[in-house]
């Protein structure tokens, strides 16, 4: 699902376990565009990718569009 840098996982009924997987790719092979729209990640799953996201600079697009995200998964 990724290709010159640019990763693509809508619709896969992915949730918080597998942003804590991706995680570790964001920073190490410098991911640019991740589209995680229409999955479960919830709350836990966006708090995961936070972390993860504040620690790099590669990263210039991220979708998590409809993931059942409320104003607690940025706190």
């Amino acid at each position: 699902m990724c290709k010159n840098r640019k990763c693509n996982f809508n619709e896969m009924n992915i949730g918080p376990l597998f942003a804590a997987n991706i995680s570790k790719y964001i920073i190490y092979d410098k991911i640019s565009v991740l589209n995680l729209s229409k999955n479960n990640l919830g709350d836990t799953g966006v708090n995961l990718l936070m972390k993860t996201i504040t620690q790099t600079l590669s990263l210039v697009e991220l979708n998590l569009s409809s993931n059942e995200i409320t104003s607690n998964g940025f706190s």
